[in-house]
């Protein structure tokens, strides 16, 4: 309940309000996951050069062969540990967008209200705070003519239209946003980049002049940024697959849906890298096609980041609210006609109230005889 109200007190006025950005607690925990799993298969990477894919080594089925099962362990001791752990972290993750789009602070819960407005260890009256917080936002959600809870339904409205579109950009169209991943996850390839620059050091196995070397360089240095490019694209399409796998946990544990998972995704991370690698090794040292390959492989991944089916979209298909609630002074004007009839000795007043229902949007007319 007194989140609720620091929530009121940060939208009461629109004007005041400065850029924020409201993430979950539970993403920043995915993404470490995410985070230390990477770090390890890099340090099998990184630690096993002579594995490692090279231009022009003419036994490049073999060299690959070998490369992957290098790695085989690092993979198999850190991915289905992330996925076993995030299955549960990313369920939570998915009721975040239902919660923002039905919010309702008649629903949250208060200790004094819990308690029966009795300390449970003293047993001394406790003030309610349900009441206290309730007052505070007619004061400042209320408008003059109101006759019932229509300032809840207005902080109600402006949760779910103002703050929830802002909570659920902060987690990204595929759930986790791009700038984080490349922070968290990306950097994990970064002692790498002193190998492109012995490489260039070293200079290219056949002499380059001119644009020619330029290109020899550009293919060094994208052999070191593909890994990066890899790391962030493994982290996407893991939060696909756990966003859409979820679905199979009603038909198999949790170790199995984490088993059935991970497999697919670590062979969609191996198309990439693979694909990015056969170029660089069957095409010559200034050839530009895997310049292409990798600029297409960019563009994937930011429409995996900008235009999947994240957050924003389940937010709104959850939503049950359609359009903005009719209030007091929304509502058409009600005449209303009372013809009454007494005689001298009985007389009779007719007192008539109209106002809008609680419940529902109808208008209510409610009489009284005195």
């Amino acid at each position: 309940m007194w989140c609720a109200y620091e929530l009121a007190t940060f939208l009461r006025d629109p004007k005041k309000q400065k850029p924020i950005q409201i993430m979950p607690v539970k993403m920043a925990v995915v993404l470490f996951l995410f985070a230390g799993c990477e770090v390890c298969v890099m340090i099998g990477f990184f630690w096993m050069p002579e594995f490692t894919l090279r231009d022009g080594g003419g036994h490049f089925f073999e060299q690959l062969f070998w490369f992957w099962l290098s790695l085989a362990p690092f993979v198999l001791l850190s991915v289905p540990v992330t996925f076993y752990i995030g299955i549960s972290l990313f369920e939570d993750l998915q009721e975040l967008p239902q919660q923002m789009a039905n919010f309702s602070v008649r629903h949250a819960q208060c200790f004094c209200c819990s308690n029966d407005h009795r300390h449970p260890q003293t047993g001394e009256v406790l003030p309610c705070d349900r009441e206290l917080i309730f007052g505070t936002l007619k004061k400042w959600y209320g408008e003059p003519g109101d006759v019932g809870t229509e300032h809840l339904d207005r902080f109600d409205y402006q949760v779910q239209e103002s703050l929830a579109p802002t909570v659920l950009r902060g987690m990204g169209r595929s759930w986790i946003p791009l700038n984080y991943t490349v922070y968290m996850v990306g950097v994990a390839s970064v002692p790498g980049l002193s190998r492109t620059i012995l490489s260039w050091k070293a200079g290219p196995p056949v002499e380059l002049a001119g644009f020619d070397l330029v290109v020899w360089e550009s293919r060094e240095f994208m052999k070191w940024a593909f890994l990066a490019l890899v790391s962030i694209f493994w982290v996407q399409l893991s939060m696909h697959f756990l966003h859409y796998g979820l679905r199979w946990s009603k038909y198999l544990t949790r170790f199995g849906c984490a088993t059935v998972l991970w497999l697919p995704v670590m062979f969609g991370v191996f198309l990439e890298y693979t694909s990015f690698m056969a170029c660089i090794e069957f095409t010559d040292h200034n050839s530009l096609i895997p310049v292409i390959v990798f600029v297409a492989w960019c563009i994937w991944i930011v429409c995996l980041s900008y235009y999947s089916n994240g957050p924003l979209r389940a937010a709104q298909s959850a939503k049950t609210r359609k359009s903005k609630p009719v209030f007091k002074e929304d509502l058409p004007d009600v005449q209303v006609e009372v013809v009454t009839s007494a005689s001298k000795t009985d007389q009779s007043e007719i007192v008539v109230e109209v106002g809008p229902d609680d419940v529902s949007n109808a208008d209510t007319i409610s009489v009284f005889e005195t």
